[in-house]
């Protein structure tokens, strides 16, 4: 039997998403979230700048992050795609939570500090190194995408490419550049440093 492929948030993602029989029926854009493989790359694109009355395809990612985190998406249907006062209001809170500051704008740190604390719920914060092969992987290499705004294909497999902007982040944050993703560069992408 093969496994069935699901296109989660097509409109958002434009990706395939291969998900477990018994897990096909979880709302595939959080399983996306979740660290669900991927076979494409990610763009510094795929996560811009989002701020209050902002009218952007990018907003339902963010409430959808919002929810699996636990705090309310500030949704509301007849808006749409626009970034809300209430959304604002939850960024704010997981801001301060975080240590980020909380101007209520979602930038590189905010975006970095959510693609990780996100999926820690069902994954927790594993050391991972260069041969790691886990869905946590692709936490890393999204959350350096969204911090570094640059290209890294985000494949579940820590490789060299992975290891070497581990280390530029880990020297960016004054860490050990030594290219393992332990507690203190995972603390590290948690605040957005």
């Amino acid at each position: 039997m093969t496994e069935p492929t699901v296109k989660p948030m097509s409109k958002l993602l434009s990706r395939r998403v291969a998900l477990s029989a018994g897990s096909a029926t979880a709302l595939a854009g959080v399983a996306a979230l979740l660290g669900a493989p991927t076979a494409s790359a990610e763009s510094a694109s795929y996560f811009p700048k989002l701020k209050y009355a902002m009218i952007h395809s990018k907003v339902t990612l963010l409430q959808e992050y919002l929810h699996v985190i636990g705090l309310p998406r500030g949704a509301d249907l007849r808006n749409g795609n626009r970034f809300t006062i209430s959304m604002r209001a939850s960024v704010m809170k997981y801001q301060r939570r975080y240590g980020l500051t909380d101007d209520g704008v979602v930038g590189p740190k905010t975006w970095a500090s959510m693609i990780v604390v996100a999926p820690s719920s069902r994954f927790g914060y594993p050391t991972l190194r260069r041969g790691s092969r886990t869905n946590p992987v692709i936490s890393v290499q999204r959350a350096l995408v969204a911090r570094q705004r640059r290209y890294l294909d985000c494949d579940m497999v820590f490789g060299g490419t992975t290891e070497s902007r581990v280390k530029e982040y880990q020297r960016s944050c004054g860490l050990v550049a030594d290219g393992v993703v332990g507690s203190r560069t995972w603390a590290a992408l948690r605040t957005g440093r």
